[in-house]
């Protein structure tokens, strides 16, 4: 309606003042992305199918990396590095610590990014529950963690429709759960949602801290 076409043209203009690239402010003037504010600004384009679907963008003062998993196929991370790529947040995987579960580009988005020494965090997708499935997320993050040296955080990637049933206190207990978790074995850890999970559902973790 006139109220969202207002929105995406005033955050497509913010975006090319902020030099963001093309596609971003494309997709954003469209309506196909939106954008979380905070630390960072995420612009999250979405597309007809998960093949389709381009990395989320990630500026951060100035820098610029992206977000990827298998749906983004072989990545040519010379070029990328060339293009301007200073950081990466790589998908592990997906879900309960089973090998299949694994994302199959994983081992080799880490190893291009440790050979051209972009720094790079990670996220598991989540379809925790409970606190057994919550246990063995853990697991399956730090089972793909090892021989790897992160510089940034492991993210938890909390969106999915089985999740949404939940209670506000549970999905924050699920969330502090894997952080902990994640925290006990040495790395920082993060909460990735929507912008709408996080005022709506998660927004208590901020007071937790």
């Amino acid at each position: 309606d006139a109220i969202d076409t207002v929105e995406n043209e005033t955050a497509a203009v913010q975006a090319l003042n902020e030099g963001e690239p093309d596609t971003v402010v494309q997709a954003l003037k469209k309506g196909d992305a939106n954008v979380i504010t905070g630390e960072t600004e995420a612009y999250h384009a979405s597309a007809s199918s998960p093949d389709q679907a381009d990395g989320i963008l990630l500026s951060d003062k100035g820098r610029f990396g992206v977000d990827v998993s298998f749906y983004q196929g072989n990545i040519d991370w010379a070029k990328a590095k060339a293009d301007g790529v200073t950081f990466a947040i790589l998908r592990v995987g997906y879900g309960d610590d089973l090998k299949y579960q694994d994302d199959t580009k994983w081992e080799r988005n880490a190893a291009a990014c440790e050979k051209l020494g972009i720094p790079y965090g990670v996220y598991l997708y989540s379809y925790a529950t409970n606190a057994t499935m919550v246990k063995s997320e853990i697991s399956h993050t730090l089972r793909l963690l090892k021989g790897h040296h992160i510089s940034l955080p492991v993210f938890y990637d909390m969106e999915d429709n089985d999740q949404s049933v939940l209670s506000a206190s549970a999905l924050c207990n699920i969330a502090n759960q894997y952080c902990a978790g994640i925290a006990a074995a040495g790395y920082k850890a993060g909460i990735y949602s929507s912008k709408s999970w996080w005022e709506g559902k998660l927004s208590r973790l901020a007071k937790d801290e």
